[in-house]
């Protein structure tokens, strides 16, 4: 079979094959270069010297007598090998290109250029890939910053939708490079309107130097006022019967708890900190959960109290003068 993977000869044979070569190109002055090589450049050089014994058939110091001399003036015009031959060098010709990409660009560098030669270096078959990325599709173009590629069903791989990624998730690859999923910002940062890079969170909170943070400081205070007067004025009359019958300690703690509850939306008031968010969620769901729980006792004693009756066939028991049984009234005290 030829060298070649598609020919008439064998497009009959492979009738449904696909053969891939690569491109076919002339290196400028090579040509020119490997025929004026010659021993009298590098005398030193043996690698030389043994090419053109070899290339010849002589020798420069014979160690026998049928042996031919070189003389120097043989001309590798008249030889036809594979040295002389540039007309097939497909895998050299890639090599050449790459070689003068790199030393342009670092021409470039040296010179303080910014433009970089790398990015700008056209080939003539084939981008050139670096490790990870993959060939530029056909069938959709790529997407831009912020987007991933999402698969369509029943299309081949190289055919996909371009979603946009959710609000906090980034992508910032562009060209041939495949993303298929977004990347996740840190903690402290944030995405930006473009889903394309992370940019650090903006801070916010409610201050005391705000109006919002000055009204809830005063309704605050004042509800702490106010459930420390109520305590105040039970502590005061503490050994009435209003009092004693209204269940003290089951009162004192709900002022207590109140208080406790006003309190807590002062913690919300400030640059927040690891300390000051985990003290107040856990202080605000304590104090609230008592309060609520004294309500609710409070409110199963009222309903007891008026369930309850009194029999039938005994008298009412009261406590008081007899001008008050005389007309049937009964004092009942909670």
């Amino acid at each position: 079979m030829s060298r070649y993977l598609a020919t008439k000869r064998t497009s009959n044979i492979l009738s449904s094959a696909i053969g891939f070569t690569i491109n076919k190109s002339k290196i400028p002055g090579l040509k020119d270069f490997l025929l004026k090589v010659h021993p009298s450049q590098s005398p030193t050089n043996a690698l030389l010297t043994e090419f053109w014994e070899t290339t010849f058939g002589c020798q420069f110091f014979p160690e026998a007598e049928n042996v031919k001399l070189c003389t120097g003036y043989e001309n590798l015009k008249e030889i036809n090998n594979t040295f002389t031959d540039v007309s097939e060098l497909r895998i050299s010709n890639n090599v050449y290109k790459a070689v003068y990409a790199i030393a342009y660009a670092l021409h470039n560098t040296l010179a303080c250029q910014t433009d970089g030669y790398l990015d700008n270096v056209l080939c003539s078959q084939k981008d050139i890939l670096l490790p990870g990325e993959r060939p530029r599709s056909m069938c959709s173009e790529s997407c831009q910053p912020g987007y991933r590629q999402a698969q369509i069903k029943g299309r081949p791989p190289c055919c996909f939708e371009c979603v946009q990624c959710p609000v906090g998730e980034i992508t910032n690859m562009t060209g041939n490079l495949y993303s298929i999923e977004c990347i996740r910002c840190p903690l402290e940062y944030w995405s930006n309107e473009n889903h394309s890079l992370c940019v650090p969170k903006k801070v916010e909170f409610l201050s005391f130097d705000e109006d919002m943070g000055v009204i809830l400081t005063v309704f605050s205070l004042t509800g702490v006022s106010f459930t420390v007067a109520v305590g105040m004025v039970f502590f005061y009359f503490i050994d009435t019967p209003l009092v004693k019958a209204s269940n003290t300690e089951l009162s004192f703690l709900l002022l207590f708890s109140l208080t406790l509850c006003f309190l807590c939306s002062l913690t919300f008031i400030g640059q927040p900190s690891k300390w000051s968010c985990m003290l107040r969620h856990t202080a605000f769901g304590i104090t609230f959960a008592l309060c609520m729980s004294c309500v609710l006792a409070r409110t199963i004693a009222v309903v007891m109290a008026f369930k309850a009756t009194v029999p039938a066939n005994s008298p009412p028991q009261c406590s008081v003068t007899k001008a008050n049984c005389r007309n049937k009234k009964l004092i009942i005290i909670f």
